[in-house]
């Protein structure tokens, strides 16, 4: 069963909250509440990212477990890039914006993954389709990611923009594909590495280190990745950090059975996903 998660203070989020309602059939459950067979609907009053444990708050509700969280979200940048994107959740370091600190949310990477490829695929305009790294809130024990518009108003109130991510998520709730799941370590914030993999190669991301994050990890911090995450290999982006760096990570995630995997041993992906009619 999944969740989704729309935020009455997020432009972005109410325009994919409205296509969502057009998208299928949902049966009311009471005002802020929908369901459509295995997915549950909630609007939320604050925002996503100080909103913790909204998995187990709706769980206990309606008696339900969820296997995954999908945040229907805005992204902000300065820049102004228009962006759709998906990312996985948590901080490994201080809380700036909502969760715990150095606590990562389990990621969701099959779903997430998929989302990207759909997006990219549904992408019509002059939107940039990528992963970003890990980051910010809220804290919940559910796998979850969020999918996001960015990065200006003009951009959250695209309806084209808001039926892309709306279809998106219909659709990767119904896509079940798996390939091998890989950590990503290095590089900047939007991935331009891991995003690539994706679309060319058989695999799943799950949480993702950018390299202006690598001075705030130790050896338990590379555990916490690690145990939610539930990897098959560590993908490094090499040319995207120091050599020092890597070879010191390389290391630590080999002593806990955790193998980096190089481009040419990935399989192509050669195919695209299923579309669901909608």
């Amino acid at each position: 069963m999944i969740l989704i998660v729309v935020s009455g203070e997020d432009k972005a989020s109410i325009n994919i909250g409205n296509h969502l309602m057009k998208s299928v059939r949902w049966n009311k459950m009471d005002n802020k509440l929908y369901r459509y067979e295995d997915i549950v609907l909630t609007v939320i009053d604050d925002e996503h990212l100080y909103h913790d444990n909204i998995d187990s708050e709706i769980e206990e509700q309606l008696g339900v477990k969820f296997d995954s969280v999908i945040f229907a979200s805005k992204h902000k940048s300065g820049s102004g890039m228009k962006t759709l994107s998906a990312h996985p959740v948590g901080n490994y370091s201080k809380p700036d914006f909502g969760g715990r600190e150095k606590t990562l949310v389990p990621a969701s990477p099959h779903l997430m993954t998929a989302a990207l490829r759909i997006m990219k695929e549904k992408n019509k305009a002059d939107y940039h389709v990528c992963f970003e790294v890990t980051h910010h809130g809220p804290y919940l024990k559910t796998p979850a990611f969020f999918i996001e518009i960015g990065s200006d108003e003009n951009s959250w109130k695209d309806e084209k923009a808001g039926k892309v991510i709306a279809e998106t998520i219909i659709e990767t709730i119904n896509y079940h594909e798996k390939h091998p799941v890989l950590i990503g370590v290095g590089g900047g914030h939007y991935a331009p590495r891991f995003t690539g993999l994706t679309l060319s190669k058989k695999v799943s991301f799950a949480h993702m280190l950018p390299k202006y994050q690598i001075e705030n990890i130790d050896e338990s911090m590379v555990d916490e990745i690690i145990q939610k995450s539930k990897p098959d290999f560590v993908y490094f982006h090499r040319k995207g950090m120091k050599k020092s760096d890597y070879r010191k990570l390389k290391e630590v995630f080999e002593s806990k059975g955790i193998k980096d995997v190089r481009e040419d041993d990935l399989e192509d992906l050669g195919k695209k996903p299923p579309q669901t009619e909608l």
